[in-house]
């Protein structure tokens, strides 16, 4: 047991692990939230969609991107991969 926090001893990730996952974690943000909506602006050319349209879609991808990260690193923490 840790004096610091009364939990039991747990196995810790090594610093390569940490900053392997790091960068993966970064990236995939990076693409979720950067550059797919990215994409959606600058890509898509419709011509049933204006600027707002895809302003909506954007800014809706990103959101979704954004909370589906949170809840994958949660899972993650819950089961103790990170």
């Amino acid at each position: 047991m840790d004096e610091h926090d009364g939990a039991p001893d747990r196995p810790r990730i090594g610093w390569l692990r940490a900053i392997v996952t790091a960068f993966i974690i970064v990236g995939v943000g990076i693409v979720v939230c950067v550059l797919v909506p990215n994409w959606v602006l600058t890509k898509i050319h419709s011509t049933s969609l204006d600027r707002g349209n895809l302003d909506a879609i954007a800014t809706g991808v990103f959101f979704i991107g954004l909370f589906a990260i949170a809840f994958a690193l949660r899972a993650l923490q819950k089961r103790k991969v990170i």
